[in-house]
């Protein structure tokens, strides 16, 4: 979780999605009816023509004729120049009128392309090719609805242009109007179309729809009919990716950018590749070429968030610094420099640039999922909670914001509410393991853990060398009791990520259980070597001391854990530590601090009074045994104990015998009369509040109940006190 603004999660994002393409299949654009000559050729007609217009200089058609040659032979201003001067000498001549709009369409000057195939088409309503070249101008202005009005009007009029399926094909690609598309795709090369390129558009489209076997079955024809197809190979490439079979699309970007050296598209899919492996330097290798390419806002961006993965913090804010100088508009740089800012302890700044990225985008679901996650690190939960849940609305796809949305629900106990968000991650993204390994850690805040493991599962079928799979799912079976499957499912992830501290702490706590402290003992250390500062390891290896009864090693252990992160149970365990070793006073402030954490712990002020007992500070004993009374006011054993210390105690100042006949009482009608100790508890209170004979009794009733015999001379010592009309205290040892 907390992916909003992570340029690993990013990167996949991606991945995911297919670049654009330019989708031009027939690969003849802004050229008229192709003169099959040889350039020799084509210069003699020219000097022919040169005559002709000397002869007569008041000739449309030669000029019109002499243009494009000239257009042939890629002069485009002469070609502009004679068709301006047959359009001067002819008005209505729509061939000339085409041929100049055709160059000008070359020379990418679409304004004066598109009002000379306007006129062209004026003067005849029926010239197709006229109709094909302005859908093409209008399809290279992303104009498809008139570009796809265009075409058809030309393949109306002349059907047997075959170019011209594929040129509307490339409009209906652009339009994600796939089905259209393959249709006419299928229609040029029915009609005859020949080539590789037709065959890489088409491949490319079923990439798009998801029909990945017809996609290689036509990309891998692209490459049967030309080995040297560059973007075949970009193509499939992609496909292999989305098999992530990055191998087999490693090797197909390395040929297509042998074949093209300047192919940005396959540098740029090696770096989501490599990124997608966490293998950021190469990663970075590869933004350094694209930004050599083309030092563009983009390759700025990428590569500074993946600076950012590798906490290269200054350089990833110079990187983010130039996309914003190239390109100010540009909104996700504003985002990773927020989150750049609030990983160095900057939220204000954070804030700031998200203000900003807001001021040029207010629609942008990212940058309040990002806005959320600084509002979660501030401890501002109901903030985070209002972001994501704009986040969400903006972009109901937005997986980062389920994701933190689900953290955040978690964080203020909304269980269900965590499931319900982590289950549309699921929804959106079944595919992807991380998903299903999210949700494992919200079944085991719902308390689920059979639904942890299975969610574990799945995340291992769909990508069973990610060890973190393995050790979240023995945490799942140590919790289910099998320990034997932990161990497994952790020396897995141990062998897959030999780094992995989590596997080896649950790992320790497996052989903890099976009692095997050494092994134990090994494997958190470990787990602290690669993880210095877990508190929770600390703690665990800090309780494995201590039942080894090693207090000195443990107490250490303890200390570093409280440091990190206070706990109950880290006090806990310390303060009874201290206690072993009789450094009363440490346990008793370990218990303070435990209280404090935990006010209404009754195992804390447990402790605490075993501590003041021990210490022989029995007026704290009194009060923390009458707080355990109120606290739990029907359990006997606590208005037991009160009852021995009230009766019973060393010091006078604590004894008080009405009270102690109260309590005793109290733990013996709790338990019907049926505890020997309860009852020989009341027989001590009523001695010490001095009535011998019901001290006698009831030490008599208790006698005749079930003890063990080696109490048996303790209890008729006690008796022969309460005949002497003595009552009995403690006695401590000097």
């Amino acid at each position: 979780m907390f992916a909003a603004a992570n340029p690993a999660y990013d990167f996949s994002e991606a991945f995911d999605s297919l670049p654009p393409s330019t989708n031009n299949a027939s690969s003849s654009l802004y050229v008229t009816r192709e003169l099959r000559l040889p350039p020799e050729q084509i210069d003699r007609m020219i000097t022919e023509l040169d005559g002709a217009i000397r002869a007569n200089p008041g000739s449309s058609e030669a000029f019109q004729n002499r243009g494009a040659l000239y257009f042939a032979r890629g002069n485009l201003e002469k070609s502009i120049s004679d068709s301006s001067e047959a359009i001067r000498l002819d008005p209505k001549n729509a061939i000339a009128c085409h041929n100049r709009g055709a160059a000008y369409a070359k020379k990418r000057d679409w304004g004066k392309a598109l009002k000379d195939f306007d006129e062209a088409v004026r003067l005849d309503p029926n010239y197709a090719e006229a109709y094909a070249f302005r859908g093409s101008v209008f399809l290279e202005r992303e104009d498809r609805a008139r570009a796809i009005a265009d075409y058809t009007t030309a393949l109306k009029l002349d059907p047997a242009v075959v170019d011209n399926y594929a040129h509307r094909a490339d409009a209906y690609a652009q339009t994600g109007d796939w089905p259209r598309a393959i249709s006419d795709y299928d229609e040029a090369i029915n009609r005859g179309l020949k080539g590789s390129t037709i065959y890489d558009e088409r491949g490319y489209t079923y990439l798009r729809q998801g029909d990945l076997e017809r996609a290689f079955a036509d990309l891998n024809e692209a490459l049967r009919i030309d080995p040297g197809d560059a973007r075949a190979c970009q193509y499939r490439g992609i496909a292999y990716n989305h098999q992530q079979k990055f191998d087999l699309a490693l090797k197909d970007f390395a040929e297509a950018i042998r074949l093209n050296p300047g192919d940005a598209e396959s540098h740029h899919q090696r770096a989501l590749v490599f990124a997608l492996r966490e293998n950021w330097p190469d990663s970075i290798g590869e933004w350094n070429i694209l930004i050599s390419l083309k030092p563009s806002a983009d390759y700025y961006t990428m590569r500074g968030a993946t600076h950012a993965v590798l906490k290269e913090w200054d350089k990833a804010l110079a990187d983010l610094t130039r996309a914003i100088e190239l390109d100010p508009r540009r909104t996700d740089a504003y985002v990773y420099y927020a989150s750049v800012l609030s990983s160095q302890g900057d939220p204000a700044g954070a804030l700031d640039k998200l203000a900003k990225a807001l001021s040029i985008n207010p629609t942008n679901s990212e940058i309040y999922s990002t806005r959320g996650t600084i509002y979660m690190k501030q401890g501002d939960t109901n903030k985070a909670m209002g972001e994501f849940n704009e986040a969400i609305r903006l972009n109901p796809r937005n997986v980062a914001a389920y994701e933190d949305r689900a953290l955040s629900r978690a964080l203020i106990g909304d269980a269900d509410g965590a499931l319900a968000d982590i289950n549309e991650v699921v929804r959106l993204r079944p595919d992807a393991p991380e998903s299903y390994y999210d949700r494992a850690g919200i079944d085991v805040f719902k308390g689920d853990l059979r639904a942890e493991v299975k969610d574990c599962d799945a995340a291992i079928r769909l990508n069973p060398k990610d060890g973190r799979f393995y050790a979240r799912r023995a945490a799942g079976c140590l919790d289910l009791g099998d320990s034997g499957a932990a161990m497994t499912d952790c020396t897995e992830a141990i062998r897959l990520s030999p780094e992995l501290a989590e596997a080896y702490a649950t790992r320790a706590i497996a052989y903890s259980k099976t009692r095997e402290p050494g092994k134990a003992l090994a494997d958190l250390d470990e787990a602290l070597r690669l993880t210095p500062e877990n508190a929770e390891y600390r703690e665990n290896r800090g309780i494995l001391y201590f039942q080894k009864q090693e207090f000195k090693a443990a107490i250490e252990d303890l200390s570093v854990a409280i440091r990190i992160r206070p706990s109950p149970r880290a006090y806990r365990v310390r303060a009874l530590a201290f206690t072993a070793r009789h450094e009363f006073d440490q346990g008793i402030a370990d218990f303070d601090a435990w209280i404090k954490l935990q006010p209404g712990s009754v195992d804390a002020y447990q402790g605490r009074m075993a501590a003041y007992g021990l210490k022989g500070d029995y007026p704290k004993t009194l009060a923390d045994c009458r707080t355990l009374t109120k606290l739990e006011p029907d359990n006997p054993k606590f208005f037991n104990n009160l009852a021995l210390v009230l009766a019973t105690s060393p010091n006078p100042e604590a004894r008080n015998g009405p009270e102690a006949v109260k309590a005793a009482s109290k733990a013996c009608e709790l338990t019907q009369w049926k505890v020997p100790a309860a009852v020989a508890s009341l027989a001590a209170a009523y001695a010490e509040a001095g009535d011998f004979e019901k001290a006698v009794q009831y030490q008599k009733q208790s006698m005749d109940m079930d003890w063990p015999e080696s109490e048996r001379p303790v209890l008729q010592q006690r008796l022969d006190l309460y005949l002497q009309k003595k009552p009995f205290h403690v006695t401590v040892s000097p």
